[in-house]
């Protein structure tokens, strides 16, 4: 958590001012060792303490500090962080202008609060379920909503339910992008021809919602499919054991014919109940919300790429790289597949795309803030993107009052940087500094 800017130029350099955030300010240990005095915006005096701990430091320093209460709006500002981290692993991606660049030339951007929720309004998004945490909660909160409003009506209208997961044996040394091409093709074959046909006959079979995921653990790269399955009347019992062992050997055979490794009859195929298809709806996908991952980890201590990239975050190495890998080979892959007509079938809206998903607002909102071009890049400059986010989420008048105040100190004390180190002297010499690419 950020909670004092200082700026300096050469020894015994003065700060200008102190911001408080959620209870915490600095007071006698300095800016090395800030401790709770209070809630609010006010100026902090403590020249000598600072000085003694930065020297003759003139950069922007933006102070962290560990003794911060569980706020709703972490988790949030976690996204923001890790989307910070996604930037610097995939450069050459469209993450790396996701939320910092306005849709158009002038155009304020606008901080808006939901019911549960805050987002950015006036920004350029990557849009990407892959490589974006913050878009990848977004577009996969809509999905995961369409998908119950079509499961509620299935259930309403008497029809059934199956949740089936389709997977394959694989080993550490199985590169990725080979697995997930023949994996597709697996896929393909598995659901067309006669012989699918006459299982759906038999089964009473009706059209699937399909989602691709992958995981990563001490056996490689596992990528799978989990399809909610929808049949004119429900199978229950003995038949969801006889639709296994009919999907099985069907999946058995093709798996052999594109070279697949095997599958065992345990693992290739698993078919479960409206019960269990209810609730793989409730935590949908590894694309879900950040904060349901734990509830979609790997088995047997693998990791899914959300996972990847928290571990990266902090440092770890092959996990940045594996990363890179997935984030490569991932790229332009859909995620939610509806069968032909299922839509209709279901009362579901046509499909939106994921920028449409992202675009989408919900009709319960209050505006908590609206900031200048020149303000949203001082924004961007100070990286605390996701700090505002977690101030706009805290529901009382002090927080909302400790955002005002710490976005009007940003912008201030990054305008009187500039202007200090580098002899900007007029507002149009410094409304030339903020371009994008210097304060990235």
């Amino acid at each position: 958590m950020l909670v004092v800017f200082v700026f300096g130029e050469g020894p015994g350099f003065e700060v200008c001012q102190g911001v408080w955030v959620w209870g915490v300010g600095v007071s006698g240990g300095g800016v090395a060792g800030g401790v709770v005095v209070g809630v609010g915006v006010g100026v902090v005096s403590q020249e000598g303490s600072v000085s003694e701990a930065l020297g003759t430091d003139t950069r922007l320093l933006l102070h962290p500090t560990d003794d911060i209460p569980d706020r709703p709006g972490q988790r949030y500002k976690r996204r923001y962080d890790l989307q910070e981290t996604a930037r610097k692993l995939l450069p050459g991606y469209r993450i790396r202008v996701c939320g910092l660049v306005a849709t158009e030339p002038g155009k304020t951007i606008k901080l808006f609060r939901g019911s549960s929720t805050a987002w950015f309004s006036g920004l350029m998004h990557c849009s990407s379920v892959w490589h974006c945490p913050v878009c990848s909660a977004k577009i996969s909160d809509h999905r995961q909503k369409e998908i119950q409003k079509g499961l509620d009506y299935a259930i309403h209208q008497g029809m059934g339910a199956v949740l089936i997961t389709t997977t394959f044996r694989h080993g550490i040394d199985d590169p990725l992008p080979d697995t997930l091409g023949k994996f597709a093709i697996a896929l393909r074959r598995m659901k067309s021809g006669k012989g699918y046909k006459t299982i759906c006959q038999r089964f009473g079979l009706d059209g699937e919602i399909r989602a691709l995921e992958v995981t990563h653990g001490h056996n490689g790269w596992h990528p799978h499919t989990h399809a909610i399955t929808f049949s004119k009347k429900p199978i229950t019992g003995h038949d969801l054991t006889r639709l296994k062992r009919v999907l099985f050997a069907r999946w058995y055979a093709i798996c052999q014919k594109v070279g697949l490794p095997l599958p065992t009859y345990k693992n290739g195929i698993d078919v479960r109940g409206a019960k269990y298809a209810a609730e793989y709806v409730v935590k949908f996908g590894f694309a879900a919300e950040l904060s349901k991952a734990n509830q979609k980890k790997a088995r047997r201590g693998g990791r899914n790429p959300w996972q990847l990239l928290e571990d990266a975050h902090n440092g770890d190495g092959r996990a940045a790289w594996l990363f890179r890998e997935y984030a490569q080979h991932f790229k332009g892959k859909r995620q939610i597949f509806w069968s032909r007509g299922l839509r209709d079938r279901l009362a579901v809206d046509a499909e939106c795309t994921d920028q449409e998903a992202m675009d989408f607002e919900p009709e319960e909102k209050q505006l908590v803030a609206e900031f200048s071009i020149h303000t949203w890049r001082a924004i961007v400059k100070a990286r605390c993107i996701g700090q505002l986010v977690a101030l706009a989420l805290d529901e009382n008048d002090q927080g909302r009052n400790a955002l005002l105040g710490y976005v009007e100190h940003i912008r201030q004390t990054v305008s009187i940087f500039i202007n200090k180190t580098m002899g900007y002297q007029t507002a149009a010499e410094l409304d030339g500094m903020w371009e994008f690419r210097d304060v990235r």
